[in-house]
């Protein structure tokens, strides 16, 4: 059976099952603490983390490293516990503790099962708040701490990066290391570090995160009976950012042993964490770089001998105005860094509508979601990843992340504006083997205009088949279509029908996955597929032919690779069950009883065999009750082998796509197929003959007449001829339906078939009236023929013609579908719309000349089933 399916735009939603908004609670204590609750009852466990805004950018002259160093002294002792009592109560109750220092915020961490808990925040709350910082243990920490940075010193990473912030951050707290140095923690007193805890340790400082498995309400009082009971304090003042003027000589260079060079790059971008343009910042730097498809990634890793071997691109989100975007690198030992600054900058320049990354942004949405869903599953890790955005912000942010609140609409082009208002203030470092110590001015080449996006890309793969893909960026849909060409024509004799059954075979199942495992995957990627007429829609069967056979598939444009790596699936491995033979038999046999029963169907099949008699146009696309019983699975496997390969296939594609990548996704998901027998040329139908007539009975009461005649015409003919049969049916309507009351359906066109003219007027009436209608239609016909059509008339049916053409390219699909008509008629794609175009050109005295030269109800076949 057909399958359609509604375009689900948001399909990454069922990525996880994230906290409902009910689950999510967050207060300010009388003390000043914020407290955010999370219910996640997947595990008996409960995360508990705590931030405190503290960082190397709050640390005072002399004190470099501080915030680092009470990291290791609060797990020293406390007024009540000594270090041997915290370790050992934290073993008993298997708990996890731990802590992390960033530059503007200290984060703690223990993760406890949940019948402990009470005792884990007790823990937690002395550690934070009634620490003593021992004296015996002072200098014990000290030594542990200079350990680290003689195990950093040896990392020519940790070095290189340790270079860049001594430059970039020249004049700033982000030029400390966040350890410090060896001569500020050697130097640094206890009274002095006592008093910066005191000062920065205080409730209105810090925010408190609990994840896991409670109940808010009781968990909340637990928070206030253990972190409640803190003194308020006073809270610090913020050390907001003051950037220094970025220096005219930006490119430092420093001596590093190493087997390579590692380059950083800066822009400082005052957008707090929580401000909507950092999200949307983050959001364009992983579209323009996340992925080896991403325009910075084949800018710089792409070919033989790339400018980079590895890099990162990402926005650090940093509290009061110190936030930044980093770039890192390694490169080749003697690789000259201007180049790869170079790609850096025009990447970022580039981040503006109709730039490579634009069209990305769905792509790196998706990612992002999913990013968000599969961390808030881990509750050991969320808070940690996401601590950089809580501290400061406003009320629920952490709600709107786990999307158990609204979130604000994302600010792209302001951020893109953001970004590209930075670049002048770019620092850069580049350290490595070989390189002096010393400074350098360096300036982007000039900004070229932003290149007009590719409109569309084609080309034909080794097997054969022909791709064509075209950018549509005002919509966020992509879709495909494939053709497989000729259809009938390719059925083997006896086997008519074949070609649709092979079709409705392909969504049950195929050798990777069952029907259901098949229809989750279209689910999740929102898709619409539609691989045979669907006759629950009325007349939506002109894409029905005996001339090709179709897939159609419609995606949210983030998902296109997944759809297009499944139609692949889908076309080329079939799994053609035999259970699944039988009940496709079933339903085709069915449908060709429906089609017997219906006046309108059998008049199509008596118009096809008597107009093309022994052409494959004349074959029911359904086959024959006899042709469909026949068919095996050794039938439709022999049938597969030599129908789906690469001369038979167009694929036409459009959407918010990059069309090169289109054809990149279209090789590796079809470009392999073997090409398969070339088709035999399919000779045009006849011209018809005059005096043709047929006849059938259905025994119904109601009858269906069809006039009709396939007849040459100059191709400068095609237009008028198009409106002539818009007015013709127009003025056959109005005569015989409107005032004559003789017809229940009318219609009459003039179409373009297999490289001829088509002439078809189709009329449903009663059995009663079968000889008036006749009369009344032969008569029309040759009394339009011999009028001089009126300008308005024309006109109205000009446009009239041209909306309703018009109307059928309006989805991306019905593009896709257009174009692989115009390949399949041996046109360049697009052509079909010029010809559209034509159709205002057509004045009177063209209709007049066309419907006299070719409009003669004598030289017509008459058919009639009653």
């Amino acid at each position: 059976m057909a399958r359609s399916r509604g375009l689900a735009v948001a399909a990454v939603v069922a990525l996880a099952a994230l906290p409902s908004l009910a689950a999510y609670r967050e207060e300010v204590l009388s003390n000043g603490l914020r407290v955010v609750l999370v219910e996640h009852r997947a595990n008996p466990m409960v995360c508990s983390s705590v931030i405190v805004g503290t960082g190397v950018v709050d640390e005072p002259d002399g004190l470099n490293g501080a915030s680092h160093f009470l990291e290791h002294l609060l797990f020293n002792g406390t007024a009540t516990r000594t270090q041997r009592e915290l370790y050992d109560e934290v073993d008993r109750y298997g708990a996890y503790n731990n802590a992390t220092t960033r530059e503007d915020h200290t984060l703690f961490t223990l993760l406890i099962q949940k019948e402990f808990l009470s005792k884990g925040l007790e823990i937690q709350a002395d550690m934070l708040f009634h620490s003593t910082l021992p004296p015996d243990k002072f200098e014990k920490e000290k030594g542990i701490v200079l350990e680290e940075l003689a195990r950093d010193r040896n990392d020519p990473d940790y070095l290189a990066g340790d270079a860049f912030r001594g430059f970039a951050y020249a004049g700033t707290p982000l030029s400390r290391p966040v350890l410090g140095s060896e001569a500020s923690i050697k130097g640094m007193s206890r009274d002095a570090v006592l008093a910066y805890y005191k000062a920065r340790y205080v409730p209105a400082n810090m925010v408190l995160v609990v994840m896991g498995d409670f109940e808010a309400g009781g968990m909340l009082e637990e928070v206030r009976r253990t972190f409640g009971a803190a003194p308020k304090g006073k809270l610090p003042p913020p050390s907001n950012a003051a950037w220094p003027e970025v220096p005219d000589r930006n490119l430092a260079t420093s001596p590093l042993e190493a087997g390579r060079s590692y380059l950083h790059a800066a822009l400082p971008l005052s957008i707090e964490p929580y401000d909507p343009r950092m999200g949307a910042v983050e959001l364009l730097l992983s579209a323009l770089s996340a992925g080896k498809d991403a325009p910075l990634s084949l800018a710089l890793t792409s070919g033989a001998d790339p400018l980079v071997q590895s890099f990162s691109l990402s926005a650090s989100p940093r509290a009061h105005g110190w936030s930044t975007i980093e770039f890192e690198a390694v490169l080749e030992k003697g690789r000259d860094p201007r180049p790869v600054l170079d790609a850096l900058v025009g990447g970022l320049r580039s981040l503006q509508p109709g730039g490579a990354a634009w069209d990305r942004i769905p792509l790196a949405r998706t990612a992002e979601r999913a990013d968000e869903a599969l961390t808030a599953d881990n509750i050991q890790y969320y808070a940690m990843t996401r601590s950089a955005y809580l501290f400061g912000s406003p009320k629920d942010e952490l709600a709107r992340r786990l999307g158990s609140a609204p979130s604000p609409a994302e600010p792209i082009e302001d951020a893109a504006s953001s970004i590209r208002a930075a670049l002048p203030t770019l620092r850069a470092s580049i350290s490595g083997p070989s390189l002096a110590e010393g400074t350098a001015a360096w300036a982007p080449s000039p900004a070229s205009p932003t290149p007009t996006p590719r409109g569309e890309a084609s080309e034909t793969f080794p097997s054969g088949l022909r791709a064509w893909a075209a950018r549509s960026g005002d919509s966020q849909v992509f879709a495909v279509h494939l053709a497989l060409t000729p259809r009938s024509a390719s059925e083997p004799a006896g086997k008519e029908g074949i070609a649709d059954f092979l079709h409705r075979m392909l969504l049950r199942g195929t050798m990777i996955r069952d029907a259901a495992a098949l229809s989750a995957a279209l689910d999740a990627l929102g898709a619409r597929i539609k691989l045979v007429d669907d006759p629950a829609i009325p007349y939506d069967d002109y894409y029905t032919t005996p001339e090709y056979s179709f897939v159609r598939l419609e995606v949210p444009a983030e998902r296109w690779r997944e759809a297009m790596a499944l139609l692949g699936e889908i076309v080329r491995y079939p799994r053609l069950a035999p259970d699944d033979v039988e009940a496709v038999r079933k339903e085709m046999i069915d449908l060709q009883k429906r089609q017997s029963e219906s006046t309108r169907a059998v008049a199509q099949e008596l118009a096809a065999r008597t107009l093309y008699p022994g052409h494959p146009l004349s074959r029911p696309v359904l086959g024959t009750p006899a042709s469909i019983a026949s068919v095996t699975v050794d039938d439709l496997r022999a049938f597969h082998r030599e129908y789906v390969s690469g001369r038979r296939m167009v694929l036409t594609a459009v959407g918010p796509v990059d069309p090169a990548e289109v054809l990149t996704a279209a090789r590796g998901a079809l470009g392999d197929l073997p090409p398969g027998p070339e088709p035999s040329p399919v000779a045009q139908p006849p011209v018809t003959p005059a005096g043709l007539a047929a006849d059938a009975a259905v025994g119904k009461g109601m009858a269906q007449i069809v006039i009709a005649r396939l007849f040459d015409a100059d191709p400068s003919d095609e237009a008028a001829l198009a409106v002539a049969g818009a007015m013709l049916g127009d003025r056959l309507s109005f005569h015989l339906r409107e005032e004559k009351g003789l017809a229940y359906s009318m219609s009459a066109s003039v179409t373009r078939l297999a490289g001829r003219e088509k002439l078809e007027v189709n009329m449903g009436t009663r059995q009663a009236n079968v000889d008036e209608a006749l009369r009344g239609l032969r008569d029309g016909i040759a009394e339009f023929a011999a009028a001089t059509p009126d300008p308005g008339h024309v006109e109205r049916a000009v446009n009239a013609l041209r909306g309703r053409l018009l109307m059928r390219r309006m989805t991306r699909i019905n593009q896709a579908y257009f174009a692989a008509l115009d390949l399949m008629a041996g046109r360049e794609a697009g052509d079909g719309k010029k010809r559209l175009d034509a159709l205002p050109r057509v004045r009177p005295d063209d209709v007049a000349r066309v419907a006299k030269a070719y409009l003669d109800p004598g030289a017509c076949a008459t058919l009639i089933v009653r």
